[in-house]
């Protein structure tokens, strides 16, 4: 009977496990097929999820466009910013509040950094220096000065930095300013608005290399070079025509503009008034100034009001 009773239990385990099986083949005594194995394999990779077959082949991120790396501003481009920032327009007000929150202030709202320099902490402004002042729709370099000068100091745009110095260091060669300014146009309104100042000249017949050449409104003949004829090229109408000035009367205009400046711009700062160590040239146009930053603030301003009148 127990015998019985141990075939019946081996019985029923063989149907348990080899049932399941049998139940997935068509055929359970067929031998294994390689074709049709290979079939069903491609078939269940068939059903992946879909994430798996958008997979990228080998070597697709090389063939991504390479983002560009962000590019830190050079010094000068910093200071190009903060001198296109200083010539906004501000509301600018404070009441006893010391230095230090003020350059914090600046720093946060314009995005450029501000540096008291040492010499200016020991003579005239320190960072808790209470400051005051209620200003309202001027730039905010005019701003900033009529702040620090009321502490014996001033700032100056260098490497980038707004330094915060005394104004004695102003005058120093170490915190002078370059600056860059294009004259042509201006050159070319002088020198015409001298040719008709003094009259156009008359045509007359020359001697030799140099001609005598009598101008209207002046009693004193005027000794010209005599220039060799060019062929007129056609005219297109299309294009405007610029105003023709010789080089003569371009390098009279240089000149007279460099005597200008300095014989209205602080002349006593000048190097070639023999008092100072400003200095100002004029190369192919252009104008090319070394002084303080407060002189070209002045100078920029008086060149532009000058383009201006002698354009009316």
């Amino acid at each position: 009977m127990r015998l019985l009773l141990n075939v019946f239990k081996s019985v029923l385990i063989l149907f348990f496990f080899v049932a399941p099986a049998f139940a997935q083949s068509d055929d359970p005594f067929a031998l294994p097929n390689p074709v049709q194995d290979s079939k069903q394999a491609t078939q269940k990779s068939a059903t992946k999820p879909a994430k798996i077959a958008a997979q990228e082949p080998a070597g697709a991120e090389l063939q991504k466009p390479i983002a560009a790396e962000k590019r830190n501003p050079t010094a000068r481009e910093v200071t190009k910013h903060i001198q296109s920032i200083l010539d906004k327009k501000v509301d600018f007000a404070f009441e006893d509040v010391p230095w230090n929150e003020i350059e914090e202030d600046l720093e946060i709202t314009y995005e450029f950094n501000v540096v008291l320099t040492p010499s200016c902490r020991d003579d005239s402004l320190t960072e808790e220096e209470p400051m005051t002042v209620d200003l309202s729709g001027v730039r905010l370099r005019t701003a900033l000065r009529i702040m620090l000068e009321s502490k014996n100091a001033t700032f100056v745009v260098q490497d980038g930095l707004m330094k915060i110095i005394s104004l004695d260091d102003a005058e120093d060669v170490r915190y002078f300013t370059r600056r860059l300014i294009n004259v042509r146009p201006l050159l070319t309104l002088i020198s015409n608005h001298e040719r008709a100042r003094i009259g156009k000249p008359k045509q007359t017949k020359s001697h030799g290399l140099i001609s005598v050449v009598p101008v209207v409104g002046k009693q004193e003949p005027i000794i010209q070079r005599k220039v060799k004829q060019r062929p007129v090229r056609p005219v297109d109408p299309a294009k405007p025509v610029a105003p023709s000035v010789s080089p003569d009367d371009l390098i009279s205009a240089e000149s007279l503009l460099i005597d200008l400046i300095q014989h209205t711009i602080s002349p006593e700062c000048w190097q070639d008034n023999g008092q100072g160590l400003a200095t100002v040239k004029i190369l192919g146009g252009c104008l090319v100034v070394n002084t303080t930053e407060e002189m070209a603030e002045e100078l920029q301003d008086f060149l532009q009001d000058l383009t201006a009148t002698l354009s009316e």
